[in-house]
C-alpha cells in the first residue's frame, strides 16, 4: 500500500518537471538560458568529435576556458548528448536529478523512521519550493546539484550521531560533495564544505571527520578548481557582492509570498529568483512549529530530536543571508567566501535541515502511533493544499511562461576553439592526474573491510 503511494508521489514530481520544462520544447531565449545551451552544445560537440574542449569561441564568465568554469555539467550521463538534442538532453538531466532526490527522500525517510504523512510534507517541501523551481526557471541548471542535498544532509546528521562511527561516512559525504562538485553546483559544494568546517569547529568530535571530508572532496575536484583559480584568481573578475535579504522580515515574506520573475523588489534590482523561498503558508507553519515552536515549548515526546549540533552552523548560515552582515564579510576577499555575490543563497542549507528536522520532529510527535482515520484525512488535506499553493508557485515560474516574454532570435553558434596556453592545459593535466589518485583512494578505502564499519 505504502510503496503505491511512494510510486505516485514520484510520478506527480515527473509531471510536474515535465510540464515545467513543457516536455523539453524551448527557444533558450531567457535570461541564462543561451548560455546553458552553449555549454551543454560545446560538451556535446566534444563528445561527438572525441576532442577536448580546451577553449570555445565565446567568452562566459571573462573567459573562453571552457574548462575552468567550475559551473558546467560533468555528470556521466552527458554521455547521453551524442544521440539527444541539447533540448531533450537538459530535460532529462533534470528528470534524472530530481529521481536521484527522490531517492536521497527515502534514505531519510528510512533514516528518521519517516511515516508516509510526515514523508509527503518533506517530499513536498524539498522538491518543490520556491528556491529550486525559480533558479532552473532563470536557466541555472547547475542548481540541479541540490537534488544530491538529501544525501549529504542525511550523512551530516549521521556525523553528529553518537552511534555513528568509522571512516566510511567520511567517504561517503566527501563522494557526495564530489557529485555536487563534477554537477557544476560549485556555489553549493562551497556552502556545504563551509556548513561542515563549521559544524566541526562547534561539535569538536566531529571536527576530524567534517574536515577530511572536505578535503577529499576539494582533493577529487582539484581538476575543476585549480584551473579555475588560475583564471580567476587576481584576474579582477567582477565577483563583487550586490545583495543578501535586507531584514530578516524579508526572509519570512520570501517563504510565504510567490512572485513572478519580473518582481524585483529590494535596492540590488536583482530577480526575485535570488530570494526565492517559497513553501507557502502551510509549509511555513509546519516549519515554524515543529522546528521552533516545538523545541521552544519542549513539548512532551520530542526526545532526542533537539538536533543543538547543528544551532552554530544553523545560525551563521541564517544570519549570513543578510546584507547588513555578509557585505563587510564580502569586503574582506575571505577565500570561498569572496566568490558568493548574493549572500541570500546561504539560506538553502538551514531551511533544507529545518524541514528535515521538522519531519522527524512531526513523526515523533504526532505520528510514533497510528493515526485515527478523522486525523489522517485532516493531513492529507493540508498536504493537498500545500501541493496545490507549489504547484501555482511552478505555474508562474514554468518555463513557457517566461519565454513569451522574449522574442524568437537565432542562438549564437559556440563552437571549440583551438589555441596556445600552456600553463592553463599542462595545469588541467597535473590536477586531473591527481584527481584520479584521490577518487582512487576515497573509492579504495571506502570499500575496504576495516572501513566497513
Amino acid at each position: 500500500m505504502e510503496g503505491g503511494q511512494l510510486a505516485l508521489l514520484f510520478f506527480a514530481g515527473i509531471i510536474h518537471w515535465c510540464l515545467f520544462f513543457n516536455f523539453g520544447r524551448m527557444n533558450f531565449r531567457a535570461y541564462d538560458w543561451p548560455k546553458e545551451h552553449a555549454y551543454y552544445s560545446v560538451l556535446r560537440e566534444s563528445l561527438l568529435n572525441k576532442s577536448v574542449p580546451f577553449h570555445i569561441s565565446s567568452v562566459f564568465q571573462d573567459t573562453n576556458r571552457f574548462l575552468a568554469l567550475p559551473e558546467t555539467n560533468l555528470l556521466p550521463h552527458i554521455l547521453l548528448l551524442p544521440i539527444m538534442p541539447v533540448p531533450a538532453f537538459i530535460f532529462a538531466h533534470i528528470l534524472i536529478m530530481y529521481s536521484v532526490g527522490f531517492l536521497g527522500c527515502l534514505f531519510l525517510k528510512k533514516h528518521f523512521g519517516l511515516g508516509l504523512i510526515p514523508f509527503t510534507f518533506l517530499y513536498l517541501l524539498f522538491n518543490f519550493n520556491g528556491y529550486i523551481s525559480s533558479h532552473i526557471a532563470v536557466g541555472h541548471t547547475m542548481w540541479s546539484g541540490y537534488f544530491l542535498l538529501p544525501f549529504f544532509c542525511l550523512h551530516t546528521f549521521k556525523l553528529t550521531e553518537k552511534k555513528e562511527g568509522g571512516r566510511r561516512l567520511v567517504y561517503k559525504i566527501s563522494f557526495v560533495l564530489f557529485l555536487v562538485g563534477l554537477a557544476g553546483a560549485f556555489h553549493i559544494y562551497i556552502w556545504c564544505a563551509v556548513f561542515l568546517l563549521i559544524l566541526g569547529l562547534s561539535n569538536p568530535r566531529c571536527l576530524r571527520k567534517s574536515a577530511g571530508a572536505v578535503f577529499l572532496s576539494a582533493g577529487c575536484l582539484l581538476f575543476r578548481i585549480l584551473p579555475a583559480a588560475l583564471t580567476f584568481w587576481n584576474k579582477g573578475y567582477p565577483y563583487l557582492f550586490i545583495s543578501g535579504y535586507p531584514k530578516p522580515a524579508d526572509i519570512i515574506n520570501a517563504l510565504m509570498t510567490a512572485q513572478n520573475h519580473e518582481y524585483f523588489p529590494f535596492p540590488s534590482r536583482m530577480g526575485w529568483w535570488e530570494f526565492d523561498i517559497y513553501i507557502g503558508v502551510i509549509g511555513a507553519a509546519v516549519l515554524f512549529f515543529y522546528f521552533f515552536f516545538a523545541r521552544a515549548a519542549r513539548k512532551e515526546g520530542i526526545g532526542g530530536l533537539t538536533f543543538r549540533e547543528f544551532d552554530a552552523a544553523l545560525l551563521l548560515f541564517l544570519i549570513f543571508s543578510l546584507d547588513i552582515v555578509f557585505r563587510p564579510i564580502a569586503s574582506l576577499h575571505i577565500p570561498l567566501l569572496n566568490f558568493q555575490r548574493y549572500s541570500s543563497r546561504f539560506i538553502i542549507l538551514p531551511l533544507l535541515i529545518a524541514l528535515i528536522v521538522s519531519a522527524a520532529r512531526m513523526q515523533k510527535m504526532d505520528f510514533s502511533r497510528p493515526a485515527s482515520k478523522i486525523t489522517a484525512c485532516g493531513w492529507y488535506f493540508l498536504a493537498a493544499l500545500l501541493a496545490a499553493s507549489l504547484f501555482r508557485h511552478s505555474f508562474i515560474w514554468r518555463i513557457s511562461g517566461i519565454e513569451k516574454k522574449y522574442p524568437f532570435a537565432p542562438l549564437p553558434q559556440v563552437t571549440i576553439a583551438q589555441q596556445p596556453d600552456r600553463m592553463y592545459i599542462s595545469l588541467l593535466a597535473v590536477s586531473s592526474a591527481a584527481s584520479l589518485a584521490f577518487i582512487i583512494f576515497t573509492f579504495h578505502s571506502a570499500f575496504t573491510r576495516k572501513n566497513l564499519k
